[in-house]
């Protein structure tokens, strides 16, 4: 199917979504209002006809259903709250939604229920539903303005209110101020006006001030098109929704003219910190915490050498050595640069060279002056080396790149390699949901940045248990070191051995791999441990928000014709109505479950629980939790027992180091487990320490129980014998008796030496390693 069969096909279908959505949205007033009106005259309160009354009864209900994104659904209980107030229980629809009632709110007064003084509420009817969803729908990015006319000429007949335009839909601006920038064209928003848009009195109580975090990145618009974006966004400190302050479109390059590019930015940067930002008639201060971008974009926004210059470090003076095409920095001990030294290296800049510059010996980091100076940026301090390009898809992509390919002293076998992605593969059905890529067989080293974090800190653990003794240490030593940084506990107290142990990474890399592994990336590692130790963890100062967000910013893009005025419209669309990012809080209990029928506490049993913003499921992927006492858990049940939320699980036996190099990890809250008691343990949500991300040591690596018949068996020990139904049976090993180590299983019934023997393989009988994580 060609792409316009495809495009077609995908435009049809919300033509179909946005029917089906108007029908139910008039069925669902139809039904409320008969219910409700039912409701009231049997009770006598209200007359028949009385259309725009409010109910009475006012129980909170919390929706289940909404927490996981559920669009519609939220949409039907708004249209259900503004049509007749807050609904009762029994007024719900009977349905396979999961609902949990929220005593505490029954004795709450809502709004408009009780109040005589109030104006009863807007009646919503079925045309204004319709416009609101397609509006958002409209929205949503990756959808064709041409077809929204179409759809709306399509339902106008049914739905007046609809405007034939999606220009008047969304009023879209007509004219939209385009700058010539040299190699392109540049729109700038502003940091002011989006800032009305997003902020909340709320947000600047907590903070008291503005401190936004910049990102400028490149993104490609289409397919065999050398089209591309470079947005400069901004993102509120604090909250996780980036906004576009300007876009760059050019073709095949990024902008050359830096001083047209920025020059808006900087001006606005200096008003808004001269004459503070101005939000309901008080002042606040202003300013940027950090440029969080990639090193290409640090080099072009900085006027620096590149990876390919001698003197490429942005954080001390190493000079480089080309060594194989390639630039290796192999000092690590050198002098640290300095806002002020980048400044008298501007100045020398400045300064005719009288004689002859060779760039090999002097220091000739800075080959022009920055706007950034324009509005009195520190381009040392206020530049983050960002985890997302310098670790996952710089150091580690890198180092998997060579361990794949072969290069240095050690390669992978085919077999090997088998082996690691057949682990990966079996972990699909342990990665906590937390994660939204699950682990599958590496076919390339190309991988997701979110990928490679994930076997960086928890899969590689096991994938990579089985390589060469000093490939292992040299993974251990980046695992240990990044998975330092990325905690919020660890990040200081561990922070010098984290410094020591990355340091270390890179010599050690030199010695496995050779020298020509020992590029920018790997050299920046030395600086990182005080990057966060100055910062803060290492995550805090993340390009992900802002990566996702460029895939957004794309999707808006539908042809090829005039890209910028395209987002640029789009945006503008968005600035008609105030977007207020609600921190919606999910109920505590989710998916309403009947687990074990024996269970001695009475109450209401569930599938999952909310704890310290992470989900705890009785599925296997996320049942695993550490107790403040160092226990670790697997979850069997949750319930309400009228009291609070009780957790039911069993405690595993064993718990030992499972590595011991570089530290203990111990350390780092990293065990192997094993035996998992049979007694149950019931424990509450305040005991929980936090999540954990439970990994086999090797599939199907169980204890393998043999059974025997008595009738084949002559002469066996008599602690292995037991009675079952008259008949005495042999079992190996007997419960009594520890193993230390797991016989093979197989999937298949098999024979030992004559004897029928079957695979026992219950999952609360193999060891395992669980590592906290914080997501």
């Amino acid at each position: 199917m060609d792409r316009k069969a495809v495009k077609r096909k995908s435009e049809r279908e919300a033509v179909r979504e946005a029917n089906k959505r108007s029908r139910d949205a008039e069925m669902l007033l139809e039904s409320n209002y008969r219910r409700n009106r039912d409701r009231r005259i049997e009770s006598g309160n209200e007359s028949e006809t009385d259309e725009e009354g409010t109910d009475q009864s006012e129980i909170g209900i919390v929706n289940d259903n909404n927490l996981h994104g559920g669009q519609e659904d939220e949409q039907e209980r708004n249209i259900n709250e503004s049509y007749h107030g807050n609904s009762d229980n029994d007024s719900v629809n009977d349905s396979d939604q999961d609902i949990l009632t929220n005593d505490e709110d029954s004795d709450c007064e809502s709004p408009g229920s009780n109040n005589e003084d109030d104006e009863p509420q807007a009646f919503l009817d079925p045309g204004q539903y319709v416009r609101q969803e397609i509006l958002e729908w409209t929205l949503s990015g990756g959808i064709s303005m041409a077809k929204v006319d179409d759809l709306l000429k399509r339902l106008k007949p049914v739905h007046q209110n609809l405007p034939l335009s999606y220009k008047t839909l969304l009023k879209t601006p007509r004219k939209v101020d385009i700058v010539d920038c040299g190699n392109g064209s540049l729109w700038y928003c502003g940091i002011t006006s989006q800032l009305h848009r997003i902020l909340t009195q709320e947000y600047l109580t907590s903070y008291n001030e503005i401190a936004i975090d910049i990102n400028i990145d490149s993104v490609p618009l289409f397919n065999k098109s050398s089209t591309n974006f470079v947005p400069i966004l901004g993102r509120l400190v604090g909250e996780n929704h980036p906004f576009v302050i300007g876009i760059f479109c050019g073709s095949g390059s990024d902008p050359k003219d830096l001083d047209i590019f920025l020059d808006s930015f900087v001006n606005e940067v200096n008003d808004l910190k001269s004459n503070c930002f101005l939000f309901e008639d008080k002042r606040y201060n202003f300013r940027i915490r950090h440029y969080i971008l990639d090193q290409k974009a640090r080099a072009s926004i900085k006027c620096v050498k590149g990876v390919r210059g001698y003197f490429c470090c942005e954080k001390c003076t190493v000079r480089g050595t080309d060594y194989k095409n390639r630039m290796c920095l192999l000092n690590h001990n050198c002098a640290l640069r300095t806002d002020e030294s980048f400044i008298d290296l501007v100045a020398d800049l400045m300064v005719p060279k009288t004689k002859h510059f060779d760039d090999k010996e002097i220091d000739s980091h800075v080959n022009g002056v920055s706007p950034l100076l324009r509005c009195e940026t520190k381009l040392v301090s206020k530049f983050r080396l960002d985890s997302m390009h310098l670790v996952y898809k710089g150091v580690f992509s890198r180092w998997l790149e060579f361990l794949w390919s072969g290069y240095g002293n050690y390669s992978l076998s085919l077999r090997e390699k088998r082996e690691i992605s057949s682990l990966l593969e079996s972990f699909r059905k342990w990665c906590p949901c937390d994660f939204n890529r699950k682990p599958f067989a590496i076919k390339s080293e190309k991988l997701k940045a979110t990928e490679l974090r994930r076997i960086l800190l928890y899969d590689g653990l096991v994938a990579f248990k089985k390589l060469d003794k000093n490939v292992l240490k040299n993974f251990l030593l980046l695992h240990v070191s990044i998975y330092i940084l990325c905690s919020p506990v660890f990040f200081r107290e561990l922070n010098d051995e984290a410094d020591t142990f990355l340091r270390a990474f890179v010599t050690h890399s030199k010695s496995l791999f050779g020298e020509e592994l020992i590029v920018y990336n790997v050299h920046s590692l030395v600086h990182l441990s005080s990057e966060c130790l100055e910062h803060g963890p290492l995550d805090s100062f993340g390009a992900f928000p802002y990566e996702n967000f460029l895939g957004m910013i794309k999707s808006r893009v539908t042809s090829r014709a005039k890209p910028l005025q395209q987002i640029a419209k789009r945006e503008m669309e968005k600035m008609e109505k105030k977007e207020e990012f609600v921190k919606a809080e999910p109920p505590l209990l989710q998916m309403p479950c009947f687990n074990d029928p024996h269970e001695p506490v009475a109450g209401q049993q569930y599938k999952k629980i909310l704890v310290k913003k992470s989900v705890l499921s009785i599925k296997l992927a996320d049942s695993c939790c550490a107790l403040n006492d160092g226990t670790v858990v697997r979850i069997s049940n949750i319930i309400d027992s009228g009291n609070g939320p009780v957790l039911v699980g069993k405690k595993f036996a064993e718990m030992a180091d499972y590595y011991e190099y570089p530290i203990a990890s111990s350390l780092l809250d990293i065990y192997k487990v094993s035996r998992l008691q049979e007694c149950t343990f019931y424990f509450t949500p305040a005991d929980i320490k936090h999540k954990c991300y439970l990994l086999p040591l090797k599939e199907d690596e169980y204890y393998a129980v043999v059974e025997f018949k008595d009738s084949t068996c002559e002469v066996v020990p008599t602690n292995w014998l037991d009675e079952e139904d008259g008949e005495l049976v042999s079992y190996y090993p007997p419960d009594e008796c520890p193993v230390q180590k797991s016989h093979e299983s197989f999937h298949e019934p098999w024979n030992v030496k004559g004897y029928h023997g079957r695979r026992f393989s219950k999952e609360d009988e193999f060891p395992c390693i669980f590592c906290t994580f914080s997501m």
